[in-house]
């Protein structure tokens, strides 16, 4: 079973051709005509661009029916929401999800999973407590979707050797079995490539998953056992999910360490800093409305924000330096104009 849905997979994938040239050629000019990509514009006029991009972009749909089309025109509105600084999330999670009832290529699927969770979380913004807690929940259904699909094909853990191919170079007859032993060899290679290549990249977007989730969930408020039974529930592999709680808890235990060194000083300080915290940042239970103590999994954070402010010390010292030497100037010209009169 294992073999078989890897073959299916990579078949997917090599039976996926290129884009049509001549849709892929208008969805061109509709960008280049809305001159989105121009810099130096404001956020409203980019905004307004986009709009414009997306709305020949509808006009495409009712001009190429077939799904192939529409799914390549829905990519590519999808592709335009993220490369303009995720202006639109609302419609690119609209444009994701119709976009992969149209796609076959897994690559091109693991591209729209990443874009359809990084909308999920612009959605509300630069969030915190609460905000980031439904966000982030949000974000993982794509996300996890995604890191599911990867690991039903099965790529190694390391990106394989990129095999070396060669050119064919044959005058002799093309009936003899020297020539088809040839053409075959050359198209063993070409295949070896490709789906090298191929999970190349799968790698690529597993670690790319994979750190967005790890970054999602090291931020307050920490919630590491709903990833784990979101993540159970979607890779069902309990080794893969392990994996990927530790790599959270590695990641929240370096950031409290960096933000918050220890002070011996301020450990009697840790209650009322850790309470102070889960009141700021409450975070919702499905179906109530505000959990009534922080989520499990939250270690002690055993400094506050003023420690933090160390790192502004020495701009302090050396304003007072120049300030006192300002001070020694003034003085100075002003003896100097009293023994003048």
């Amino acid at each position: 079973m294992r073999h078989s849905g890897m073959a299916f997979i990579v078949l997917a994938f090599l039976a996926s051709g290129a884009m049509a040239e001549g849709l892929d050629d208008e969805l061109r000019t509709a960008a280049a005509e809305t001159k989105l990509y121009e810099t130096k514009i404001s956020h409203e006029v980019r905004l307004a661009r986009l709009n414009a991009f997306l709305r020949q972009c509808t006009g495409l749909l009712e001009k190429h029916p077939s799904p192939e089309e529409k799914g390549q025109i829905y990519r590519r509105m999808v592709q335009t929401i993220a490369n303009t600084g995720m202006l639109a999330p609302g419609k690119a999670i609209e444009y994701s999800q119709k976009a992969l009832e149209l796609t076959s290529d897994p690559l091109e699927k693991l591209e729209i999973y990443s874009h359809w969770g990084d909308a999920c979380r612009f959605l509300r913004g630069v969030a915190k407590g609460n905000d980031l807690a439904q966000a982030r929940r949000a974000a993982m259904a794509p996300y996890l979707q995604g890191l599911a699909l990867i690991e039903a094909s099965q790529v190694s853990e390391e990106k394989p050797k990129i095999p070396k191919s060669s050119f064919l170079t044959y005058d002799g007859p093309k009936d003899t079995e020297d020539y088809r032993r040839l053409i075959k060899e050359q198209e063993d290679e070409r295949k070896a490539v490709e789906l090298a290549l191929f999970q190349s990249k799968m790698i690529d977007y597993r670690t790319r998953l994979t750190g967005q989730i790890v970054y999602l969930y090291s931020r307050f408020p920490f919630a590491t056992d709903e990833l784990k039974s979101l993540a159970t529930e979607a890779l069902g592999n309990p080794m893969i999910v392990n994996k990927l709680i530790d790599k959270v808890r590695t990641q929240i235990a370096e950031r409290v360490e960096g933000e918050y060194p220890l002070d011996k000083k301020l450990n009697d300080r840790v209650a009322s800093i850790n309470e102070f915290e889960a009141e700021k940042h409450p975070v919702e239970k499905p179906g109530s409305k505000v959990e009534d103590k922080p989520t499990q999994d939250i270690p002690i954070i055993p400094v506050s924000h003023q420690i933090n402010s160390r790192k502004y010390w020495p701009w302090v010292a050396i304003a007072t330096i120049a300030l006192a030497s300002l001070a020694v100037l003034l003085a100075s010209r002003i003896r100097r104009h009293k023994s003048a009169d």
